[in-house]
């Protein structure tokens, strides 16, 4: 605690009662929120794909590929600001960061591949994939938490509702590899 020149009492970090009035708390004041009924994450993929025999021992493949993800780990924020009022619903409070398992994806994917097994010296690969990835905030970094919507006032509405479903961080709507294998004679 803090006197100001004029010998009021000022805060550091100042805690409002329910009247608004400024009361000096000790510490920091920075709580965090998780979803109370959080579900189990969950993932389903389906696939088809189609073989055939080509002439100098080549296999070409046709496969359709998708996967669907349900419940999974988003980040958001609670009691930001009301842009109509410029409020908060829990003055004392900034924004809390909060944690749950709103998040879904989808996969879909049509992969082309010529194939030829090592024969005679050399082995051929090569593979086209055509896909589209749709969530609601991936951040790409593998560790299972989203990043941030851009429209946190929507919270907790939900990310679709709120514009955010798009294109992913995994997306990646063209991707085409090759490779050989030569033995060489000597």
């Amino acid at each position: 605690r803090d006197r100001d020149v004029t010998g009021v009492q000022t805060c550091a970090l100042p805690i409002f009662d329910t009247s608004g009035a400024p009361v000096c708390g000790t510490g920091t004041n920075s709580p965090n929120a998780e979803q109370r009924d959080r579900k189990d994450t969950s993932a389903t993929e389906w696939g088809l794909s189609v073989q055939q025999a080509l002439p100098v021992d080549f296999v070409g493949i046709l496969s359709y590929v998708g996967s669907k993800g349900t419940h999974l780990l988003q980040q958001s924020y609670m009691n930001v600001e009301d842009p109509a009022t410029g409020l908060r619903p829990y003055p004392a409070f900034s924004q809390i960061p909060w944690r749950g398992t709103t998040g879904n994806s989808s996969y879909q994917a049509l992969s082309v591949s010529l194939k030829r097994s090592f024969a005679r010296g050399l082995l051929v690969s090569a593979n086209y994939a055509w896909s589209h990835e749709i969530d609601d905030d991936s951040n790409g970094s593998g560790d299972g938490d989203s990043i941030t919507p851009q429209n946190v006032s929507c919270f907790p509405v939900g990310a679709p509702a709120c514009g955010e479903r798009a294109s992913g961080a995994f997306d990646a709507r063209h991707v085409f590899n090759a490779n050989f294998v030569y033995d060489l004679p000597f």
